[in-house]
């Protein structure tokens, strides 16, 4: 699994993440020490900076600090005015880190309770600056206050975003024929009619005619699944391309994908066996690499010999690809088959996880649950189980059966009590009436 993939969600709570992109975060941190270590510092500061509380606004140094900070702010914003030729006293400021500090602190608690301060201010203001000397000029704020105000500058509007559409040709989904500028819509199996450009994110990508392929944009995904795709892109723009086969884990590149190979014009990539869950190739500008063909069936030995058939590996491969198409009935056939496949233990956890997740997605909680405590149950030596402990409770609570989800939070902590949901679980427990 990609460290780009994940590095949105790091710094993301547990509850802010659907099933399926934490059940993916969770897999990844067990096996990745960096993003772990990353997602740690991430909740220190978080911690940190919620439990530092400002000055109370009565406070006298309070109110000189925000009084200095505004009559600095109007200083550097005011405009030049023409002053009378005689001596003015002059000023020391004197500058220092607490100063600065305090300036910054008065600032952003102005800007979010500026309402609520402004008379502390005004007096804060007035204690804060000494009366004039009889025959002295007035005041710098006194002259600007009677000088005309400068006329607003607009501001630049912002470039409009470039929606995911088609530039040239037409694109066909099973209800109707898109052309030219018509968005492109998401997670929908789409044909060319003809040799067709489309912008996704910031890539440009030509289709050729007849290719089928999905464009899953939160993931920032391209299904390829049949035909030939020339894809130019750039870092923020298309972060894997798809096929039946393999994937292509790309940043900033150009290529030409077709389901069983793979041509770099620009860039690097790295290819990724969907099977084995293994890297494969690293591709530069100028390579090119070819998915080697299926081998031969072996000879059938019985009536009932399975040779040749799916893998369980395989078969759950495909199941989390229909499933983050939200193919959820293919999704749960792929998944049901590769239990019947003779899967390894961890791959039996990982299916029937899948499945609780493919209830959960289709709206039937009450299989979702059973679901998921079944895991918890049944693999309880693995961190598939808790999981789906942690995730059985999160949708009891969301659905405010808090009996249920107490109970299955406190099964959660006697069994796992340091784990990685550990913190969570305990500030849930003492929020549930």
């Amino acid at each position: 699994m990609s460290c780009r993939r994940v590095r949105d969600w790091l710094h993301r709570d547990a509850d802010a993440l659907d099933e399926a992109q934490r059940l993916v975060l969770d897999d990844h941190l067990a096996a990745c020490e960096r993003c772990r270590d990353e997602r740690a510092r991430m909740r220190l500061l978080h911690r940190v900076g919620t439990s530092l509380e400002a000055p109370p606004p009565h406070d006298r140094a309070y109110q000189r600090a925000i009084a200095r900070a505004l009559l600095e702010s109007r200083a550097r914003t005011e405009p030049r005015v023409r002053r009378p030729r005689w001596p003015l006293p002059l000023v020391v400021a004197a500058t220092t880190a607490a100063a600065a500090a305090a300036a910054a602190l008065a600032i952003t608690w102005i800007a979010t309770r500026g309402d609520q301060l402004r008379p502390a201010v005004s007096s804060a203001l007035d204690r804060a600056a000494p009366a004039p000397a009889p025959g002295a000029p007035p005041r710098r704020e006194e002259v600007a206050a009677h000088a005309p105000a400068p006329a607003p500058t607009p501001a630049p509007a912002d470039p409009p975003a470039l929606a995911d559409r088609i530039e040239s040709g037409a694109l066909r989904d099973e209800n109707a024929t898109l052309a030219r500028g018509a968005a492109i819509p998401p997670r929908a199996l789409l044909r060319a009619v003809e040799p067709t450009r489309v912008h996704l994110a910031s890539a440009v990508v030509v289709v050729a005619a007849s290719a089928e392929l999905r464009w899953l944009p939160v993931e920032r995904t391209l299904l390829l699944e049949r035909g030939r795709l020339d894809v130019e892109t750039a870092p923020e723009g298309v972060a894997r391309i798809v096929t039946p086969r393999f994937e292509i884990e790309l940043e900033d590149a150009s290529l030409t994908v077709e389901p069983g190979s793979v041509r770099i014009h620009r860039g690097a990539v790295r290819i990724v066996d969907r099977a084995a869950h293994t890297i494969v190739a690293r591709l530069e500008s100028g390579g090119a690499w070819t998915s080697p063909e299926p081998g031969p069936r072996p000879a059938h030995t019985s009536a009932h010999s399975d040779a040749g058939a799916p893998s369980a590996s395989q078969l759950l491969a495909l199941a989390r690809a229909r499933f983050a198409a939200r193919d959820h009935a293919a999704a749960e056939r792929a998944a049901t088959a590769a239990l019947a496949a003779t899967p390894s233990q961890a791959e039996a956890a990982e299916a029937h996880t899948l499945l609780a997740d493919i209830a959960l997605a289709a709206g039937d909680l009450d299989q979702a649950v059973a679901r998921y405590v079944a895991v918890a149950e049944r693999f309880a030596d693995l961190p598939a189980a808790e999981s789906a402990l942690y995730a059985a409770a999160r949708v009891e609570l969301r659905r405010a059966r808090r009996v249920e989800a107490r109970a299955l939070y406190t099964r959660y902590l006697a069994r796992h009590p340091s784990g990685r949901y550990a913190d969570d679980v305990r500030r849930q427990l003492t929020s549930i009436p």
